[in-house]
């Protein structure tokens, strides 16, 4: 995981994911994939996440939550209902959130796991989710005094 300098600000602490050992993180490429086909979308999303970091901090309203299993702690970026794109995110109450990737969720599926690219992506995060909370638990990670900052083994390995 890396601090995303560009979307940090003072209300939250934005992160994302890279997996072993790509160039982008996975909300880079998913703004790099969908950028030219859905770039209102994109550009909406890439709004959100900087309100998140500067002005309002990780409030419910941004999110879809429990898009994983109850307490993963796996929710999607908000979209409207006539939208067409998912993001992936794990909040740690106002302060800090994880952005993953994301793909298209068609008008025909009610749910991710009727598609193949949304579950991949919801299940990168829900594993990340997981080893957070090993982590966590075992005090390999802390949530900063200010709830703002994760610290402590941030390096996942995929397996």
């Amino acid at each position: 995981m890396v601090e995303s300098t560009a979307f940090s600000g003072d209300k939250a602490t934005i992160y994302s994911v890279r997996i072993d050992d790509a160039k982008q993180t996975l909300f880079e490429e998913f703004i790099d994939v969908y950028f030219e086909s859905h770039h209102n979308e994109v550009n909406e999303i890439i709004g959100n996440v900087e309100k998140i970091g500067f002005y309002s901090g990780a409030q419910e309203y941004f999110l879809k939550v429990n898009e994983g299993k109850p307490g993963d702690g796996v929710s999607a970026l908000f979209d409207k209902t006539e939208k067409l794109l998912r993001v992936y995110c794990i909040r740690f109450g106002l302060a800090a959130i994880i952005i993953g990737g994301g793909a298209t969720k068609p008008k025909h599926i009610r749910s991710r796991q009727e598609d193949k690219s949304l579950s991949d992506e919801a299940g990168k995060m829900i594993w990340l989710s997981n080893e957070i909370y090993k982590r966590m638990l075992a005090k390999e990670i802390v949530l900063s005094d200010d709830g703002k900052h994760l610290d402590g083994n941030l390096i996942f390995e995929t397996q």
